[in-house]
């Protein structure tokens, strides 16, 4: 089971911070999308796409969430 472990297990590195801030660029990203996609009288293609980066970003911060909740209660 040493495979499956999960990647943030004691330190905070360079390329985890790295990681972070991609998951919150593509979470604004997919938003600007969104917006110009409404904007746009509803384009399809660019709602999915910013719909599928904002659910992406969203669901990679609720991992670092879930880091930091369990670093700060142990």
């Amino acid at each position: 089971m040493e495979g499956l472990k999960n990647e943030w297990t004691e330190t905070v590195s360079l390329a985890k911070c790295f990681k972070v801030l991609l998951s919150v660029m593509e979470v604004v990203l997919g938003l600007v999308i969104l917006y110009h996609g409404v904007a746009a009288f509803l384009n399809f293609k660019a709602l999915l796409i910013g719909g599928l980066l904002t659910v992406l970003g969203l669901y990679r911060l609720h991992f670092v969430y879930l880091y930091f909740r369990r670093r700060r209660q142990a």
